[in-house]
């Protein structure tokens, strides 16, 4: 099986060679750090350290057309293409202020078009890997969410929730377009960014997100996958209070399955197992402070609960591989990958 047809295979809890392996990306000190001697980091380099570790998967979110067309200076201020104002430092944009200042503002907010972003790396990555990828898009909670002011929105989907709701219905039709121009542009499937939670339970009360969010998400996905491919959804944190909640949206797929948030991967496969595929759960701290063998340990545990069956990914719960990741911890979990004794019996 090439990574392609692994992923799909295990998407849809078929028989399968070995159990994939999927992150967002690695960061570029880490690909260095992996391959001695590389003058520059980019697609051939990164692809290159995928494939010595034995990884199927990358996700890659749309650009910004300013950041592709210019340099942005040191110290600079700008606004990316949602409205939001930034401070470029030290080859990163941070956050100044939201898009919209203040809730009276949220009807007249014009949404930009999918069109203004960049879907080239999806198509390099495409043209030139057989990695099996996901394009990563902000979701309609996540997506309204960074529009204003946290405190802010959360208070409003409370007290206020008119607006909310009716940003949210055109955050979702931006979702819908901006999905049909990743696939276009090469994505074999969609990774839906919903942070809707933290370690003690979701952001704001389930009822909340079942009467503003997950109805018109649910819409959503119904008409990304119409476009033929499998959609994901990652959010980090303790999901035990809606997990049949995202399941019920009708997504192939969930990311991150938390350790520290709560989230029992035994429990969750039990339950869910044979209706969505399962990916995550490898602990990002586990990584970059334990040794080697307890790295071994805990990458054989995660495979023996979730993997029988299929339907299962290895992957970080947050899913970005950084640099300070020793290189002998990222050598545990592909070896330990690579000789499990899978057994695929769905």
């Amino acid at each position: 099986m090439n990574h392609i047809e692994r992923v799909l295979a295990a998407i849809a809890h078929q028989e399968i060679d070995r159990v994939p392996w999927g992150e967002f990306w690695l960061e570029k000190g880490l690909v260095k750090k992996l391959l001695p001697g590389a003058e520059k980091v980019g697609v051939k380099e990164e692809a290159q350290v995928m494939e010595n570790l034995g990884m199927d998967i990358r996700a890659i979110p749309p650009g910004e057309q300013m950041e592709k067309e210019r340099e942005i200076r040191e110290g600079e201020v700008f606004c990316d293409a949602w409205g939001c104002t930034y401070i470029w430092r030290r080859g990163k944009k941070i956050f100044q202020r939201p898009a919209i200042t203040g809730l009276e503002h949220a009807s007249s907010y014009v949404f930009p078009r999918p069109g203004q972003f960049d879907y080239s790396r999806i198509g390099e990555w495409s043209q030139s890997t057989d990695f099996f990828l996901f394009a990563l898009l902000d979701g309609v909670f996540q997506g309204v969410a960074s529009l204003l002011d946290f405190n802010e929105f959360l208070m409003a989907t409370a007290c206020n929730p008119a607006p909310i709701k009716e940003l949210a219905e055109k955050r979702a039709q931006f979702l819908i377009e901006q999905a049909e121009l990743c696939v276009k542009a090469g994505a074999h499937g969609i990774m839906i960014g919903e942070d809707m939670a933290y370690n003690q339970g979701t952001f704001i009360s389930p009822k909340v997100l079942r009467s503003l969010f997950f109805p018109v998400l649910k819409a959503a996905v119904a008409k990304i996958k119409k476009l033929g491919v499998p959609v994901f959804l990652h959010s980090d944190g303790n999901l035990n209070s809606i997990l049949e909640d995202l399941v019920e949206l009708g997504i192939d797929g969930l990311q991150s399955l938390e350790p520290e948030a709560g989230m029992d991967l035994a429990q969750i496969k039990s339950k869910y197992g044979t209706r969505v595929c399962l990916m995550g759960n490898l602990d990002l701290g586990l990584l970059n402070k334990s040794t080697a063998e307890e790295v071994a340990r805990v990458t054989e545990e995660v495979l023996t609960t979730a993997a029988p069956g299929s339907g299962f990914i290895l992957s970080t719960s947050g899913g970005i591989l950084g640099q300070d990741i020793p290189a002998e911890n990222l050598a545990a979990v592909s070896q330990t990958l690579k000789s499990w004794n899978y057994t695929c019996r769905p």
